[in-house]
């Protein structure tokens, strides 16, 4: 059984903290959440090795994607995300049972502001 655990530091807003895993390229997508709004709620994680996006979002500005090979099941993963809050900046320490790679700590960036008007044009 695979387990998530979130920590969250003093300056960090819970709710705000959103985390998922991504399986898939193109259109045929799975998507397993792992956190929405600052609460754990992943059910089930991925049966199988694979390629998977882990996305991390805080609020609506600050974001991180990397690509995450899983060479054996990640069925057993436990994953861990401690966001602490330093110089006015959003930092994730990241650690993983299965996937060595996500083992670090990571600074959430802002969206560029391309990106930003395009998602803005999106929802009006």
């Amino acid at each position: 059984m695979s387990k998530v655990k979130l920590i969250i530091s003093e300056g960090v807003i819970k709710n705000k903290v959103s985390v998922n895993l991504t399986q898939g390229l193109g259109w045929n997508n799975i998507i397993y959440p792992l956190v929405r709004d600052g609460e754990i709620v992943s059910k089930r994680f991925p049966d199988e090795p694979g390629i998977f996006m882990l996305s991390i979002k805080y609020g609506v500005d600050l974001f991180y994607r990397e690509w995450v090979l899983y060479r054996f099941s990640p069925k057993k993963e436990e994953l861990s995300f401690s966001f602490y809050k330093e110089h006015e900046r959003i930092f994730c320490a990241i650690s993983s049972e299965r996937s060595d790679e996500l083992n670090k700590e990571i600074v959430l960036n802002t969206l560029p502001e391309d990106l930003k008007a395009v998602l803005n044009e999106l929802s009006n």
